[in-house]
């Protein structure tokens, strides 16, 4: 094989695009390309521009005809007011120079012949001076009845306004328009008074009869026509369809000066084609359009071809230059003929020491070359260290590929070099770290393993030493203690208990959680620390505890036996007296039934008294196992009362119980709490004694709808801020007798209840000692 075979890198056989132009025949400078679009754009702007010119021509002179014709309609209502004023008038002046009006038959008829002849008259009336109707007409073009019959008095307040103005000035008057009631249509009163008597002639002018007699239809289709009075429309020629333009008013000179005619002339397009110039223009132009998109269609069809290569080429260009790693392509004989700029800038050679050289390979990788044996079928991989053009080294990252036509023809080599000596630093640090990891969890006590799932089983990946000593390589303890683990409440969280290994009674403090291993996939890591010892001694400190509670009994019996004493003595005395006297009434032969019946049963309540007493103090003093029933608040006051007040008595105190009504049943161990109860009223009752006020005060509330709060207060000196912090430590009294076990064997019976015991101020002095205990369910029917 010859020696340029085995040069590196891929390159392309062809170094020339063929049967394209050369370069600037077809580019995006060329002069020409951009001068025909640059022609056809002016002779379309000015054919644009032209056709716009002559469009708003005819805008203007249309709006110029509108205005014009609105002119002549103001003028011609003026004359057409002015011409029916006159002809009323001339009615009126007939009819008042004849002493018969009122009878004469002419009158009608005169009437009549007026209505006809002016269409926009719906209705003639003639009032006498006090303004009421003596004879009305209608028109046959009236669609309303009459508003004023005969008999009738005028009461429109315009009209009546207009009246008094034209008697006034002796003048006819049109008054401002007006609605009738309930109606649609506008009218104008035109009021003019009588020339010798006091009559009035009203003349109603219905006023679209009159705008649709007078509007000429030229100017209702090329203008929106609105008679407003007071600037709000009364009538409109037609509902506003489309857009207007400039709005202008006109008065109508024989109407009052509120009333306005709006004239608003129809919007047009931008380029208005009813006139045949505009057309002729725009048909023009887009004739002259697609002559010139046909001439340039040939040039289109070049460049587009032409972009698309370049496009092609700098897209291929862009991604070479834009991978970070160095890319060097050659023919088969080995003369680059081309590198991207992370190679020159890997290397630091210039590209034009490059282009066209012929470096020559290694030995070793001409070796590899020359066998055709590749490490995939794509070529070769490899790691080495590559040397730069001044003579500096880098750990390099090498794969090279055949380049391969499309004719399946190898055509050169491909290079592809990466710098890995960051990342072969940052593998390396990794290592150490991984290395000094797996150190520590090897030298921890706890049993470290970590347990996948590959390829359909459970093995385990990881155990340090303490895990192989217990169970060597096995993944069942790992899977015992993670089946027991309680199971997550979000993905990802950790997970721990305390769980027991049945299998060797050993007891562990389990955290479990899930992590990528190495290889990439999720694996579970769990740590097991051994607490059997730790469960012995705390079942040990339980045990004690228990010894200290019925110690911390029988301590309160001890302190209670001389009152106890005192309790027993009186049934006891009372059984003997009792006794005697019913042995002397015997020998005296004076015992009757009754007597004897008496005696006995007296002798029977103080027995059960006594006895009693004495099963009281059993149960309260009797150890037993903590058993957690439902009981009665009331029970648990009653049986505690019994021993407290005996203390009560011997230390001058009292007991007062507030109780809330229609408690629940608490869930319990009566003795437990009793004796909870019976001690913080014993504190109270000390710290009290030397104060004034040794009433101790018993409340029970509902904390809630699922506790019962307990609180017990008294009236003494109170507890420091720095004696509350210690109080409920063990051993610790502020008594010179006491233990210091009292509270802390309280406390431990409140948690044990689900609640806790805690001690706060006063407000009237002293200290509150409060605990909580759960009430019955409601669905419990249970004792």
């Amino acid at each position: 094989m010859e020696k340029s075979s085995f040069r590196i890198f891929q390159a392309f056989r062809k170094k020339t695009y063929t049967g394209l132009s050369k370069p600037g025949e077809i580019s995006t400078n060329n002069f020409s390309f951009y001068a025909t679009w640059l022609a056809l754009g002016i002779i379309l702007a000015v054919f644009i521009v032209s056709a716009m010119y002559v469009s708003q021509m005819y805008k203007t002179t249309e709006r110029r005809a509108v205005v014009q014709s609105a002119e002549l309609l103001a003028e011609t209502v003026d004359a057409r007011l002015s011409t029916t004023r006159e002809a009323v008038s001339r009615f009126s002046f007939g009819f008042q120079h004849r002493s018969d009006w009122i009878n004469s038959s002419n009158t009608p008829a005169i009437a009549k012949r007026l209505l006809n002849s002016r269409p926009e008259i719906v209705e003639l009336s003639i009032l006498n001076g006090q303004g009421l109707s003596v004879m009305s007409f209608a028109s046959n073009y009236a669609f309303e009845a009459l508003s004023l019959p005969p008999g009738l008095t005028l009461s429109n307040p315009d009209t009546l306004d207009t009246l008094a103005k034209a008697r006034a000035s002796g003048t006819a008057l049109f008054s401002t328009p007006y609605f009738i009631e309930n109606g649609k249509t506008s009218y104008i009163d035109l009021v003019v008074p009588a020339a010798v008597k006091s009559n009035i002639i009203i003349a109603r002018i219905s006023l679209p009869a009159l705008m649709h007699q007078l509007v000429p239809s030229s100017l209702a289709s090329s203008a929106y026509l609105s008679l407003d009075l007071n600037g709000k429309s009364i009538l409109a020629s037609a509902p506003e369809k489309q857009g207007t333009t400039a709005p202008f008013s006109l008065h109508l000179p024989p109407l009052p000066p509120a009333v306005t005619l709006s004239v608003a002339p129809y919007s047009r397009p931008l380029l208005f084609t009813r006139d045949a110039s505009t057309v002729a223009i725009l048909g023009l132009g887009a004739a002259l359009l697609v002559a010139f998109l046909g001439l340039i269609t040939f040039q289109l069809r070049q460049r587009r071809t032409s972009r698309r290569l370049i496009t092609e080429s700098a897209i291929r260009s862009a991604i070479s230059e834009s991978i970070a790693s160095g890319l060097k392509v050659t023919d088969k004989e080995g003369r680059v003929f081309y590198v991207n700029k992370a190679y020159t800038q890997l290397f630091r050679t210039p590209e034009k020491d490059l282009i066209g050289t012929s470096p020559e390979a290694p030995e070793w990788l001409k070796l590899k070359l020359g066998s055709g044996k590749a490490d995939s079928p794509n070529g070769f991989h490899f790691n080495t260290t590559a040397r730069r053009s001044d003579s500096t080294k880098f750990d390099a990252s090498i794969t090279i590929t055949s380049l391969i036509d499309e004719k399946g023809k190898q055509i050169g080599w491909l290079e592809m070099v990466s710098d890995i000596t960051e990342a072969k630093k940052i593998a390396d640090e990794l290592a150490r770290n991984r290395e000094r990891i797996t150190k520590v969890l090897d030298s921890i006590d706890s049993a470290v393993s970590v347990l996948g799932n590959r390829s359909g089983t459970d093995q385990l990946l990881y155990a340090n030493p303490t895990y192989s000593a217990l169970w060597g390589t096995n993944p069942g303890p790992h899977l015992a203690l993670l089946q027991a683990l309680p199971r997550q409440s979000s993905p990802g969280e950790t997970r721990f208990g305390t769980v027991l290994l049945d299998s060797t009674g050993q007891w562990f403090e389990v955290r479990e959680r899930e992590l990528l291993w190495t290889d990439g996939e999720s694996a579970k890591l769990q740590i097991a620390t051994d607490i059997t010892e730790k469960k012995k001694n705390e079942e040990l400190m339980a045990q004690q505890e228990k010894k200290a509670e019925l110690s911390s009994r029988l301590m309160t019996m001890g302190e209670m036996a001389s009152s106890l004493a005192h309790e027993l003595n009186q049934p006891l005395g009372a059984i003997t007296n009792y006794a005697s006297a019913a042995l002397t009434l015997v020998q005296m032969k004076k015992l009757t039934v009754e007597n004897c019946t008496e005696a006995f049963a007296k002798i029977s309540r103080q027995a059960e008294r006594a006895a009693s007493i004495i099963k009281r103090i059993r149960s309260f003093a009797k150890r037993t196992a903590p058993e957690m029933q439902a009981v009665s608040v009331s029970r648990l006051v009653e049986e505690t009362m019994e021993l407290a007040l005996i203390q009560a008595k011997k230390r001058h105190a009292s007991i007062r119980t507030e109780i809330e009504e229609h408690l629940p049943d608490v869930v319990c161990d009566s003795v437990m709490v009793e004796q909870v109860l019976l001690n913080l009223l014993k504190n109270g009752m000390e710290a009290a004694e030397p104060c004034k006020d040794h009433t101790i005060t018993l409340r029970i509330s509902k904390a809630s709808s699922q506790q019962v709060l307990f609180e017990v207060a008294d009236h003494g000196p109170g507890i420091s801020p720095e004696t509350k912090e210690k109080l409920f430590e063990p051993f610790f009294s502020t008594k010179s007798e006491g233990m210091g076990i009292g509270l802390n064997i309280c406390r431990s019976i409140a948690e044990m209840h689900g609640g806790t015991l805690k001690v706060e101020d006063n407000p009237g002095g002293g200290a509150v000692f409060k605990f909580t205990l759960p009430t019955k369910p409601e669905n419990d029917s249970g004792s």
